[in-house]
């Protein structure tokens, strides 16, 4: 898929929807070049929230969910999602799943910070569900390939991708709380996808 800038003609920017989404997971891949078909390459997705958007901003829907483990155990070392919590809290990861099909259905345009990363996670536990993967028909926005320049942040030779807590700190001086929480981070998500809009920084990849 080409690179253009999204907001080129205000024809084009009317008629989207965007969901902004993010996920906690039970650990790393061993290989992030792993096709999303090796499941077992993928760590389980613990926490999946989302913000859809119309092309003005405004909210039309938004899901926050903890997933209950199903033959896996939580770590809760990185996002403080305990074992027991998610047990307690926490929803079949196959109805959240439908939840968040249900959503994509009225969706045009996916949003997410290292979005290659998130929707793997999300795509392997389509497969392990027996279901069908549909965030691969939509367009996307990655919020840290597009912010590399905007950030300037040095490693080495290059600039580096930016944190999603380093890009809005870029933009509004300033950084935000519960990060690795799923909902906290599309939140701020949101905030750093509209004003990167009124920089005129965001492409469609």
């Amino acid at each position: 898929m080409g690179q253009f800038s999204l907001f080129d003609t205000e024809e084009f920017v009317q008629d989207e929807v965007f969901l902004f989404f993010d996920t906690e997971t039970n650990g790393l891949p061993y290989n992030y070049d792993a096709p999303v078909s090796e499941v077992e390459n993928w760590p389980r997705m613990i926490q999946l929230a989302w913000i859809q958007h119309d092309a003005e901003a405004k909210e039309l829907s938004r899901g926050d969910f903890l997933i209950c483990p199903d033959h896996f155990y939580i770590h809760e070392s990185i996002h403080g999602i305990t074992h027991d919590q998610a047990l307690r809290d926490g929803l079949p990861v196959k109805s959240v799943l439908e939840r968040f099909a249900e959503v994509l259905k009225t969706t045009t345009v996916l949003v997410a910070h290292n979005i290659s990363f998130d929707e793997k996670i999300i795509g392997a536990e389509f497969l392990r569900a027996g279901m069908s993967n549909p965030l691969y028909q939509l367009n996307q926005i990655c919020t840290m390939k597009s912010s590399v320049d905007f950030c300037a942040i040095k490693s080495g030779n290059r600039f580096k991708f930016p944190k999603l807590e380093e890009l809005h700190h870029k933009l509004f001086n300033e950084g935000f709380s519960g990060a690795h929480n799923a909902m906290n981070d599309v939140e701020a998500l949101t905030r750093c996808f509209w004003g990167l809009k009124e920089r005129n920084l965001v492409s469609l990849y």
